[in-house]
């Protein structure tokens, strides 16, 4: 049981950091350029962007780790979350059909329960 909540926080977790990784690494590539033709961080004016950023500066610096961020976490959390849908389908659809009748809400009751426990905040709020 410990596991089963361990994978669900685990979950949770991968949710909500899910979206503040990703706003964080695309606020590094909003970029505007201005009259004079710079291109300008639009979080920070003073760092330069793209071509004008010098070579060891801090976008330079910072550019190719939110790139791997937005790899890592824009692609692999939901791909994570997909392969896991996925590979339990069977007991997560069997599940689901118990949970639109009201029963089994215990693993006396329901032998997919442990995907529930597990599994159940990825696909708990849709209805077959």
């Amino acid at each position: 049981r410990v596991q089963h909540a361990s994978w669900s926080a685990l979950l949770q977790g991968l949710y909500l950091m899910y979206f503040v990784v990703v706003r964080s690494a695309l606020l590094l590539f909003d970029c505007s350029t201005d009259a004079d033709g710079v291109s300008t961080l639009d979080a920070d004016p003073a760092v330069l962007c793209g071509d004008d950023a010098p070579a060891g500066g801090v976008y330079a610096e910072l550019a190719p780790l939110a790139a791997v961020s937005l790899v890592l976490f824009g692609l692999g959390i939901p791909g994570f979350f997909a392969a896991v849908l996925y590979a339990h389908r069977a007991s997560i659809r069997a599940d689901q059909e118990l949970r639109a009748r009201g029963e089994g809400n215990s693993a006396s009751t329901n032998r997919w329960f442990a995907t529930r426990v597990r599994w159940g905040r990825l696909y708990g709020e849709f209805k077959p």
